[in-house]
């Protein structure tokens, strides 16, 4: 395909292929698939210090639990994982 110079840089629209696109940025390096490895960060919440994001969770248990009068009661596991150190803060 060839292309004529466009006005300010700017191609208008249909201009340009999608595979036009993709071949100039992976060209620049400017996309591509991430890093895998032992050295690449791959966890969804990245955060440099304890305490900048923490997420909660609860789990309800699906069987019988007896209470110390032994009637059936519900329990509840409540947790909050710390994102930069991914301790547990239950």
């Amino acid at each position: 395909m060839r292309f004529r110079s466009f006005p300010h840089g700017k191609a208008l629209p249909g201009e340009l292929s999608r595979s036009s696109v993709y071949r100039l940025l992976s060209r620049h390096h400017l996309s591509g698939r991430p890093l895998r490895g032992p050295t690449a960060e791959r966890r969804s919440f990245i955060y440099e210090f304890a305490g900048e994001l923490l997420v909660g969770d609860a789990l309800h248990l699906r069987r019988r639990v007896l209470g110390p009068d032994g009637r059936p009661r519900k329990v509840y596991m409540l947790s909050q994982i710390d994102c930069a150190t991914r301790k547990l803060l239950s």
